[in-house]
């Protein structure tokens, strides 16, 4: 790592001192280009060391805001482990508290190590995180195989199943859930909103988002 401060620094910086929408989704842009230009993109793939709270935290409220706030609203995060993950001022004064959770993190670092250092990977194992760890050792071994559409998305709805119930005690304005949805393509999630939406409904957040990425940026309200 180097000693002195870059480009992640001052950004990871601005993020905490606060800044407008606009402002945060152009940074936000540069800093992605950056990562990958300084060689940080495989600690980015695992959510590891100085990319961890961009992987976790602000790639998930990135693809949020884009959405669900104006460009002019004030936008800033912790990034030290508190709660809230990140605030929102909105127009009008309104003030959004939004947490971020990542669902199948045990299914994520499986696959990016395994696309890390063979440079392919597969896109799916099918394992919730609640798995025994001999189950992805072995899942990792064997060769890979093609699902059904149905066994994806129960997969992610039981991984929110999971989220959920170690949320249940949380409480807030906008929960976002990060899954990995590149698994299917974007129109097919809508097909499995009621179900997610179902694991969710006792939460006590007022709004809750399963957010990721397949061929677009997908933030879906299930709440």
């Amino acid at each position: 790592m180097a000693s002195e401060k870059d480009d992640l620094d001052d950004f990871y910086t601005a993020l905490k001192g606060g800044t407008t929408v606009a402002s945060f989704l152009k940074k936000y842009e540069h800093i992605i280009e950056f990562i990958h230009e300084e060689g940080l993109t495989e600690g980015y793939r695992l959510a590891r060391g100085r990319v961890k709270k961009l992987c976790d935290e602000v790639s998930p409220v990135a693809r949020f805001v884009r959405e669900h706030a104006a460009l002019e609203d004030r936008i800033w995060f912790a990034l030290d482990d508190t709660t809230p993950d990140c605030c929102v001022r909105h127009g009008g004064g309104r003030l959004r508290e939004i947490e971020v959770t990542v669902a199948q993190a045990r299914e994520r670092l499986n696959v990016m190590t395994e696309l890390n250092r063979t440079g392919t990977a597969r896109g799916y194992l099918g394992l919730s995180d609640d798995a025994p760890k001999e189950d992805f050792v072995r899942r990792m071994t064997q060769p890979r195989v093609a699902y059904s559409g149905e066994e994806v998305g129960h997969s992610m709805i039981r991984s929110v199943a999971i989220c959920a119930r170690k949320k249940s005690n949380s409480q807030g304005n906008t929960l976002l859930i990060e899954v990995p949805l590149q698994t299917l393509p974007a129109n097919r999630w809508d097909d499995f909103r009621p179900h997610l939406a179902e694991k969710v409904k006792e939460l006590a957040f007022r709004e809750v988002y399963v957010t990721g990425r397949s061929e677009r940026d997908i933030c879906l309200k299930i709440k």
